[in-house]
């Protein structure tokens, strides 16, 4: 009878915690603020000007960043290698004074 009574009230805890994060994490809801993006590259080429046309068009479908020109931008990722070179060096950064700065590197293996 004991555990009966402990496993319902676990079950009902964890329902309801499960509830209230679902409604919290709620990302769809209207009221939540797109993060305004903006990505450019340093270096023009064909692979690199690809590469940014992909990420503006996933951006379009994201729920939580959107594609922003750099006025109105918040962030800005920045491609400083070209895509041939073997490797894409990025960098997020906050166009806020007191912001995030973040350098990601990617190398790629040929042959």
């Amino acid at each position: 009878m004991k555990m009966k009574l402990i496993l319902s009230i676990a079950f009902s805890i964890l329902t309801a915690s499960m509830l209230y994060a679902l409604e919290f994490y709620d990302v769809s809801r209207p009221d939540i603020a797109k993060i305004k993006l903006n990505i450019s590259a340093k270096n023009e080429s064909t692979l690199n000007t690809v590469l940014i046309q992909t990420m503006e068009r996933q951006l379009k479908h994201s729920l939580l960043f959107e594609n922003a020109s750099a006025a109105d931008a918040e962030y800005l990722l920045e491609i400083e290698k070209t895509i041939e070179s073997g490797s894409i060096v990025s960098t997020l950064k906050s166009l806020q004074k007191a912001g995030l700065s973040l350098c990601i590197r990617v190398k790629s293996k040929t042959g």
